[in-house]
């Protein structure tokens, strides 16, 4: 669990995860990345105060590391034969969840994880995040292109050999490379059940700029991957890439616009995302 600016939240991250029951010994551990507010407090709190406190290691960096170093940290951190993921503004809504997923993994040895819908909550608002999907298995072709596996619903094998290549620490987020890297190990299984929150609150509120450098943080990702594997999926890629930029062309009409107006910092936006797709197809 990867946490920071979450004291409105990580109490209920945190209670989410001890209040599961499983039949074998769990560790959570959380990542503070220097937060200003009180979220250290919480944490510090429930570790001294819950019953189940002792399952918690928590790590408070000395300093703001970033969301991506931190991610790596906490994964590297890891030594359990299974990883699920929740971080700090999320929570998990059934108390089998790590039972079911742990339970399918273990007598399916060739599925590298295992996930399920979720509740998208925005303020008093709230839908299930995946509608009917076709299918309950997938594979690094399905992952590639538009995302849909939601980030509190994963559990996955902690390979003893799987490294983090170097390029994932400057990836925009770390869902995605990291669903892709494991996709290269088995396939993927769906459990048709609504399990976890994903929360959309004011601090993740989109706006033109931050859509389009989400563009070129898609277009570095798949770019990354692709050389990963020695081109193995190329095509797929580049499909994923232009159906990234067909998604987000209103955002990119008007940053052009921005551009002839004369605005600096969307004009070097602009050329950031040419340099990332003319690279691409050479």
């Amino acid at each position: 669990m990867i946490t920071y600016g979450h004291e409105s939240f990580i109490e209920e991250a945190i209670n989410s995860v001890l209040m599961q029951e499983v039949d074998f010994d769990f560790e959570l551990i959380i990542s503070n990345d220097a937060s200003p507010d009180n979220t250290d407090e919480i944490v510090r709190s429930i570790i001294k105060n819950h019953p189940l406190g002792y399952k918690i290691r928590y790590i408070k960096q000395e300093f703001n590391i970033g969301m991506m170093p931190n991610s790596v940290f906490i994964l590297k951190e890891c030594k359990g034969e299974f990883i699920a993921v929740c971080e700090g503004d999320d929570y998990w809504t059934d108390p089998l969840k790590l039972q079911k997923q742990v339970d399918f993994l273990e007598n399916n040895p060739g599925f590298s994880l295992c996930f399920h819908n979720a509740i998208l909550k925005s303020g008093e608002n709230e839908r299930k995040m995946l509608g009917e999907l076709s299918k309950q298995i997938f594979n690094t072709d399905d992952i590639l292109g538009q995302w849909f596996i939601p980030t509190a619903s994963i559990v996955f094998r902690n390979y003893p050999d799987f490294v983090i290549p170097d390029w994932f620490v400057n990836c925009q987020s770390g869902d995605i490379p990291l669903l892709l890297l494991l996709s290269l190990r088995g396939d993927f299984k769906y459990i048709d059940a609504v399990m976890s929150t994903y929360r959309h609150h004011a601090g993740g509120i989109s706006n033109t700029h931050r859509e389009y450098s989400k563009v070129i943080g898609m277009v570095y990702i798949y770019q990354s991957f692709n050389f990963h594997t020695n081109l193995r999926f190329d095509k797929k890629v580049k499909e994923a890439i232009i159906y990234e930029i067909q998604c987000h062309l209103p955002e990119i009409q008007e940053l052009k616009t921005l551009k002839r107006a004369g605005n600096t910092v969307f004009r070097k936006t602009l050329k950031r995302l040419k340099n990332k797709a003319g690279k691409l197809f050479r």
